[in-house]
């Protein structure tokens, strides 16, 4: 039990910061970051998934392999948008295109179709 607590917790660890760095590369106006609603949506819905996993494999809802599973698609769509931002930046687009951002919420439902 100690073992599945402690990957939860590096996980939660792991997620935090790449959610915190994306946050980071999402551009701002003059002296007050304006961020785009529906990418702050895409962060709060990977924290809500993040959150709901390590719930459920404490409360017996998925086993330490299922949330493997879970936790390592989220990690890709973090990768994802990293690149995103990333590719955006080197194009001389700021933030993430309205294409990307369907296309990650839908990657995220289908995700949340796993989590109990």
């Amino acid at each position: 039990m100690k073992s599945i607590a402690a990957f939860t917790a590096s996980m939660i660890l792991v997620g935090s910061t790449c959610i915190a760095m994306a946050q980071d590369a999402t551009p701002g106006t003059g002296s007050k970051h304006t961020r785009n609603p529906a990418v702050e949506k895409i962060f709060k819905t990977i924290k809500t998934q993040k959150n709901q996993i390590t719930a459920d494999v404490t409360n017996g809802k998925l086993t330490a392999d299922m949330a493997n599973t879970i936790n390592a698609k989220l990690k890709s769509i973090e990768d994802e948008i990293k690149a995103d931002f990333k590719q955006n930046k080197k194009n001389g687009t700021r933030g993430l295109t309205d294409s990307q951002i369907e296309t990650l919420n839908q990657e995220l439902t289908a995700n949340a179709a796993n989590i109990p």
